[in-house]
């Protein structure tokens, strides 16, 4: 009988006629046994322990086989169970730590190319004030002024505007502005500036001319319009403006790093849709950068 087959039955219904016979020989060579067994003289006694050690022997056998087969049996059942831990489990983990894996690195490869095209854009802001600051330097004594700047900016404009929507040119002497962000050594900077729930990208320099000293600031505002063209192997993009809160405030306020922020504000794209998946394979792959 395979063994994939094996019924479970009680003992004494596996047990075969034959088996009965042996059974029965035995306990009759048990009870032969002593001198004084109920058989004593009975004509063919010496056969009859004969046959009954000859049942012993294969009660023997018999006692061997089946616990061979129940041992086969269990012995293949833990090999099943050890061939799924060592086999198929592994290769299951395996396949969700690739998946995770690959999640993990499609949210850092999105926030670095996020990343990479603001600095892009930040590097153009910073190319553009270094050119309009060289020409400020430049400009005689004689001329206007403000006429040279408003066609500074209008070059600026046309120039940067399919890249830097809402770009804004601008011009003053207020040093002291210029101080507070950049810094009392610096001639320059460019980077994110948040004013409340409003974030703009900025470059500012310090342009020292024959009227004195002028900084010239542009800005770029951070709006949906702005961020549906930057990224754009990316899906939608959603801004997140946050203020410093004191710990334990209870403003809903949310822990990163060894400070709490508190929203006040959002901007996110408005002509970006995600795709719909291609297989079940195809999750949705989100992250978050700061």
């Amino acid at each position: 009988m395979n063994g994939s087959q094996k019924p479970r039955t009680a003992f004494s219904r596996s047990l075969s006629p034959l088996d009965w016979v042996a059974l029965i020989l035995t306990v009759l060579l048990l009870l032969t046994n002593g001198t004084n067994h109920p058989l004593r003289g009975l004509p063919g006694l010496s056969f009859l322990r004969f046959l009954g050690l000859l049942a012993i022997f294969y009660l023997l056998y018999r006692f061997w086989t089946r616990w061979r087969d129940q041992l086969l049996w269990s012995l293949r059942n833990r090999l099943i169970v050890a061939y799924l831990f060592i086999a198929i489990v592994p290769v299951v983990l395996i396949l969700i730590f690739a998946s995770l894996l690959g999640q993990i690195i499609y949210s850092q490869l999105g926030a670095y190319l996020l990343y990479h095209d603001i600095e892009d854009r930040m590097e153009m802001l910073a190319d553009s004030t270094a050119g309009i600051a060289a020409v400020e330097r430049s400009i005689p004594a004689n001329l206007d002024p403000r006429v040279l700047e408003k066609a500074l900016a209008e070059q600026a404009l046309v120039a940067q505007d399919s890249e830097l929507p809402g770009l804004v040119v601008a011009f003053s002497d207020d040093v002291d502005y210029f101080r507070s962000i950049a810094g009392a050594q610096s001639d320059s900077y460019t980077g994110l500036i948040q004013s409340g729930a409003e974030l703009r990208l900025a470059s500012l320099r310090v342009a020292k001319s024959v009227r004195g000293d002028r900084v010239i600031e542009l800005t770029v505002p951070v709006t949906s319009e702005f961020l549906d063209r930057v990224a754009p192997d990316l899906g939608p993009i959603d801004v997140t403006l946050a203020e410093t809160v004191k710990k334990g405030s209870g403003q809903n306020a949310v822990e990163i790093g060894e400070k709490e922020y508190r929203r006040i504000g959002r901007v996110k794209t408005e002509k970006r849709t995600l795709p719909p998946p291609e297989s079940s394979m195809d999750p949705i792959v989100d992250g978050f950068s700061q």
